[in-house]
């Protein structure tokens, strides 16, 4: 029941943006958006879904297992079903990938979960020294006075945390799940959550060593992090905003930084509603904000939902339909 619920409460915040917005000049904004800008900022997703499976595939081939990138399509549509209707930090559909790879793939949890730590230690390294480079220059022309400079340092500090937990996970697993053994509730796991941590840590040490290859993880998570900011500014230059790539590129980190916090699923609402706290300050007008936040949120969010539920759908009703033919 609270899942169902989590989805209408991020669709309820947006609802509530649009409440206090002018709804026709919202509309008069949208049809500024051509069709095909929102196409070739599609297609830039489905680059930056083909890339983040390339990343995987690449995680898996470190730790010694050569999944074919079908499989691997599979689960990261099945985690971004999972994402679109759990909180953020995308916690949940990184445990479906992990349960995934280690049920249907056949991997050992100690690699499924290595898999699962390098995927995501790659990807939030590099969006927080992404935000860490942009805050500075943001702060340095804004200042921290204000609500702005409080949510970001805010939203940083609980990224940085994460980002603590993640890499601890990567380079002291052991260390990481001695500590959770001394918890009450899981003392009678202890035996397995101990090797559990061996076999993660071989699989993580066998990883590594492969210098080339986590380089490669990173430039890959580069590549992702740059297409996110080429699609915000591909949709703001078709709204006429006047600000610059670099101001588009940052706001737009910013906002996604700000929607990992666990509050709603997917972030949504929380998005929205931080893309238009931080366009403020450069002079974007609510309706013109609010209108390039939706139509990123379509792009980034809403066309994944959809393709991932039907790529599911498909999938199952395909698994279904074969044993019946044969």
């Amino acid at each position: 029941m609270k899942r169902m619920l989590l989805p209408l409460a991020g669709i309820l915040a947006v609802i509530c943006l649009l409440w206090f917005a002018d709804i026709d000049q919202i509309g008069m904004h949208l049809s500024m958006v051509k069709s095909s800008t929102v196409i070739y900022a599609c297609l830039l997703q489905l680059l930056t879904i083909f890339l983040i499976n390339l990343q995987w595939k690449k995680a898996g081939e470190a730790i010694g297992q050569n999944i074919p990138l079908q499989k691997i399509l599979y689960v990261n549509m099945a985690g971004a079903f999972v994402e679109s209707v759990t909180p953020a930090v995308k916690t949940g559909g990184e445990v479906t990938k992990a349960y995934l790879f280690r049920s249907q793939m056949g991997l050992t949890s100690g690699q499924a979960v290595a898999m699962v730590s390098l995927q995501k230690a790659a990807s939030i390294f590099t969006f927080v020294l992404i935000n860490i480079i942009g805050m500075v220059w943001y702060l340095n022309l804004y200042g921290v006075h204000g609500h702005q400079g409080t949510v970001l340092l805010i939203s940083l500090a609980f990224l940085l945390l994460v980002l603590a937990l993640v890499l601890g996970l990567v380079f002291a697993p052991q260390r990481l799940i001695a500590v959770l053994c001394c918890l009450p509730l899981v003392k009678k796991a202890r035996h397995k959550l101990t090797a559990f941590a061996e076999s993660l840590h071989h699989c993580l040490q066998q990883a590594l060593v492969q210098r080339r290859k986590m380089l490669g993880f990173i430039f890959l998570s580069v590549l992702v992090w740059a297409f996110f900011a080429c699609k915000a500014y591909l949709i703001s230059h078709a709204l006429h905003l006047q600000a610059s790539f670099l101001q588009i590129a940052v706001i737009t980190y910013f906002a996604y930084m700000v929607a990992m916090v666990p509050l709603l699923p997917g972030g949504l609402g929380s998005f929205e509603g931080s893309m238009l706290f931080l366009l403020a300050p450069i002079g974007v007008p609510l309706a013109q904000g609010l209108t390039m936040a939706l139509v990123l949120r379509f792009v980034t969010f809403w066309f994944v939902f959809i393709l991932s539920a039907a790529y599911l759908g498909i999938y199952t009703l395909s698994q279904r339909l074969v044993p019946h033919y044969r």
